[in-house]
């Protein structure tokens, strides 16, 4: 892969940058360029000629996945509901008529209830290898926080023939930046645990009937801290002057992840678990190397010159992205590392769909 060091990459990124400006922006072919009614006119054309400003409500459906790794067999997976997970935001956009659009986005959720989370073990495969469950949990996925950011920049090309019943049709490639992190707390429930092997030594098969041991309190906290680069391409189709709509495909092929996880011990009560938030062991997963995949449908109303409305659907996947994980007790100051490489280490997973209802103010 051929790298460029920071100087070129600013050079890169300042032709870039001077070749989607107006002309009139880096025209000095004139002998009168630095007079002062030249310097305004370069000042005005740096100025966006379209400014947006878009509250918006995402709603998102889908999983959030949490797995270890043991001899490159799955040990443990836990999957954290976002059933639904309501996000609050909006995105500042920017145009030039050349085409050049830029936009930076961001959102937060409220803390509350987004669905269940299930903690499912195959307990068995270190001791031989089997991945019969043998453990199964479930508590309610207790949303802490949930922040989204995103920078971009895209071209607009109009196409010359747009199709019979398009008014225009534009493709608009793009880059841009993404990251985001959400937290949960499993809270209450019930578990589905052995009492320990049986005289063959492994576990039992879990069952569905199996004896179940009441949860009180937070048994675990996990935070799922995601950023990527992005590439896009879209195609925009104005039916109307009143409507139109857009497709789009996204994706990363470098996504990274961090994974905290504490699982804190609890009481056992016999039938009752009781957890009261310490002692407790932190799990820290770096993970790399994964993927991105997204694809959505967007369409906009104009009410007013002002003013239009936009409804949009999207589905986002990711790989299943692996790395190390580092582990400390809290009674420790020793840090142990199980390593990708060995077949160990953690895992994540995003699999959802979202809705997105946003008001564009158009402000220039």
């Amino acid at each position: 892969m051929r790298t460029f060091g920071p100087k070129k990459a600013l050079a890169v990124a300042a032709a870039a940058l001077l070749g989607a400006l107006p002309l009139n922006a880096i025209d000095g072919a004139d002998s009168g360029r630095n007079s002062p009614g030249n310097l305004l006119s370069k000042s005005v054309a740096l100025l966006p000629d379209g400014i947006t400003l878009s509250p918006s409500v995402t709603l998102l459906d889908g999983t959030a996945h949490e797995y270890v790794f043991y001899d490159d067999k799955l040990l443990s997976e836990l999957i954290w509901d976002m059933k639904p997970l309501i996000m609050y935001g909006a995105v500042l956009g920017l145009s030039w008529d050349r085409g050049l659009e830029l936009s930076i986005d961001g959102s937060a959720a409220f803390p509350g209830k987004t669905g269940d989370i299930v903690d499912l073990d195959w307990k068995n495969v270190p001791i031989n290898g089997t991945q019969g469950l043998t453990h199964f949990a479930t508590g309610a996925a207790d949303l802490q926080y949930a922040y989204e950011a995103a920078a971009g920049a895209r071209w607009r090309f109009v196409l010359p023939r747009p199709f019979t019943g398009v008014r225009s049709l534009a493709l608009l490639p793009g880059l841009g930046f993404r990251y985001m992190i959400r937290g949960w707390d499993c809270r209450d429930g019930y578990a589905q645990y052995p009492a320990g092997t049986e005289i063959d030594g492994l576990y039992r098969i879990w069952t569905s009937d199996a004896q179940k041991a009441a949860i009180v309190g937070v048994p675990i906290s996990y935070l799922q801290e995601w950023w990527m680069p992005e590439l896009s391409l879209a195609a925009d189709a104005r039916i109307t002057d009143r409507f139109s709509f857009e497709v789009t495909a996204r994706g990363s092929p470098w996504a990274f992840c961090n994974g905290v996880d504490y699982h804190f011990i609890g009481t056992d009560l016999g039938t009752v678990w009781v957890f009261g938030g310490a002692p407790w062991t932190l799990y820290f997963d770096q993970l790399s190397g994964g993927w991105l995949l997204e694809g959505g449908v967007t369409a906009t109303v104009r009410a007013t010159n002002w003013l239009s409305f936009r409804i949009g659907w999207s589905k986002t996947w990711t790989s299943i992205i692996r790395g190390d994980t580092y582990k400390k007790a809290s009674a420790s100051t020793v840090v142990t590392v199980a390593k990708e490489s060995d077949g160990m280490g953690g895992g994540a997973k995003l699999d959802y769909q979202s809705v997105t209802c946003a008001a564009v103010f158009r402000l220039r």
